[in-house]
């Protein structure tokens, strides 16, 4: 599973963070803020187990990256990748190690992957994509 977020220009949020270092309580928090924000635009990607065990899970991975940005209601002009390169990827890249303490949306990305990962597994919640129109953002989390 993989996740992929476009922030507004100026977005901003005091506590949006690696999700790995956000306590459970502020990541369903956050999480919750991303997706009901209006000028956030996200999607998420999923690969079955069955894939995973044909492909790998590094590729089953990438592939969910695909998925995810392809799932977006906005074609980002570039896409950041929190870790190394995705090739092939149909947009230009950056990849950044640990980028999700480097980039607000790689951040948000990774709190929606986790949050959704937990949420799919427990069944606890119900998830709408959100849509606005946002211009020149990138995604990250992929």
């Amino acid at each position: 599973m993989a996740a992929a977020a476009i922030l507004p220009e100026r977005f901003r949020h005091r506590k949006l963070n690696d999700s790995k270092q956000l306590a459970p309580e502020s990541r369903e928090k956050i999480f919750r803020y991303l997706t009901n924000h209006s000028e956030v635009v996200w999607a998420v990607g999923i690969v079955d187990s069955v894939e995973i065990d044909r492909i790998n899970i590094l590729r089953a991975a990438h592939e969910a990256m695909r998925i995810a940005v392809a799932g977006l209601t906005i074609s980002p002009e570039h896409v950041l990748i929190d870790g190394l390169p995705v090739f092939p990827f149909p947009f230009p890249q950056t990849a950044l190690v640990d980028g999700d303490c480097l980039s607000l949306s790689i951040a948000a990305a990774s709190v929606i992957a986790n949050s959704f990962r937990f949420s799919a597994s427990s069944s606890m919640i119900r998830i709408e994509r959100s849509e606005a129109a946002v211009s020149n953002a990138c995604a990250g989390y992929c």
